[in-house]
């Protein structure tokens, strides 16, 4: 049991102790009072474990995850029920999806960074072989240069001869360096267009994987959103039926003991010479109806406190079952728990009884199987009590 779970337990058992002690006669209606102001505190933790929810989804948009684990841990306190439960994992997984995105990023950033040093390596090679290639045919010409001296010096008839040969190899030789130089500006420009059209595609495949993310967090908030104003509508109609139920006992009661009253007045006049018969027939009677109204307070005190949830557990068979919470009372019955079990929306309604039911919840405690099993999700089977009676 969580700790603000177990200490408004034990501040309730106090109230109910000192209430009996106190004041015996008004002791159901004080009883139905601080039921309904454990209500009321059930209430104020759904809505601390939401506002807790909402501050953490905020902080996870934000990066703030430090704040979101900060607000996860105060609404994991508040957290009630199977649903709570679901909704605070809903909100642990967003904090996993932000994180991954996030690392994604980081990793597309690091591709394009490398990307753009292999395009620097790759100019920084391509200039290095062009500049080995025009030392070569430096060397090239410094040779034919001597070769022509040589032959001016050798042949001063040849002189004319040679001096066109050179122009000309000179002049192919400015050729095939504009040609090299051409197709190298060529080749960098066709790296950069490519290197672009990737950076492009990738930026556009990220605005596409950011919208759809903003997307299903949108519908799953707005899920959220939905499912709780459902539930805190179905707790509110309940609340309202239990009170007019409550009022119906009430007068029930009264007018059974203004009957008592009228029909032992009446016994004592008729009975004049059998008073003392009468009074100890009278005491029987009060006695047996104090009993019989103590066993109708417990059983309607667990009828309106008992809370029942539909579960499954490792059968190997995925059936449902029904398990629950019964609140503490004066008294020691064994009773059995007549529910039924409905999905939203459905008319078909499950109905069963929990045989010698004790409280204790969970797989390991009082399980009911629910046949037939309903055809929604189990965490979305809503389980109703509907009588509670003696186990005779």
């Amino acid at each position: 049991m969580k700790p603000a779970l177990l200490h408004k337990t034990s501040a309730l058992a106090a109230i109910l102790i000192a209430a009996a002690l106190a004041c015996a006669p008004a002791q159901a209606k004080k009883q139905d009072d601080l039921f309904d102001m454990a209500d009321q505190l059930d209430q104020i933790d759904k809505g601390d474990f939401q506002a807790a929810i909402d501050r953490a989804n905020g902080c996870t948009r934000a990066h703030d995850f430090s704040c979101s684990e900060k607000e996860l841990a105060k609404a994991a306190k508040a957290a009630n029920s199977g649903q709570d439960k679901k909704v605070l994992a809903e909100a642990r997984q967003n904090i996993v999806a932000e994180k991954a995105r996030i690392a994604e990023e980081e990793r597309l950033r690091e591709e394009e960074r490398q990307l753009a040093e292999e395009r620097a390596r790759e100019r920084e090679w391509r200039a290095r072989k062009y500049a080995e290639k025009m030392a070569k045919e430096r060397e090239r010409q410094a040779r034919r240069d001597a070769k022509k001296r040589e032959e001016q010096e050798s042949a001063q008839r040849r002189s004319e001869d040679l001096h066109a040969f050179i122009e000309k190899s000179n002049a192919e030789h400015a050729a095939l360096v504009a040609n090299i130089d051409r197709q190298t500006k060529a080749n960098e420009r066709q790296i950069d267009r490519e290197a672009e059209q990737r950076r492009e595609a990738q930026q556009r495949r990220e605005a596409q994987q950011s919208r759809e993310r903003l997307a299903q967090a949108d519908a799953r908030d707005r899920k959220i959103q939905q499912r709780l104003a459902a539930e805190r509508a179905d707790e509110q109609q309940r609340q309202e039926r239990e009170a007019q139920q409550r009022a119906q006992q009430q007068r029930e009661a009264a007018e059974r003991l203004a009957k008592i009253q009228a029909e032992k007045a009446a016994k004592q006049q008729a009975e004049q010479r059998q008073r003392e018969e009468a009074e100890r027939l009278a005491k029987i009677q009060a006695e047996k109806a104090a009993k019989q109204q103590a066993e109708g307070d417990y059983m309607e005190t667990m009828r309106r406190g008992i809370r029942l949830a539909a579960t499954k557990c490792p059968d190997g068979a995925g059936h449902y079952y029904v398990t629950g919470k019964m609140p503490k009372a004066k008294g020691d019955y064994c009773i059995n728990v007549h529910y039924q079990a409905i999905c939203p929306g459905s008319r078909v309604i499950v109905n069963g009884v929990a045989h010698n039911f004790i409280g204790m919840s969970g797989c390991f405690g009082d399980t009911y199987q629910i046949d037939p099993k309903p055809a929604c999700a189990v965490d979305q089977v809503r389980v109703e009590v509907t009588d509670v009676r003696p186990c005779r």
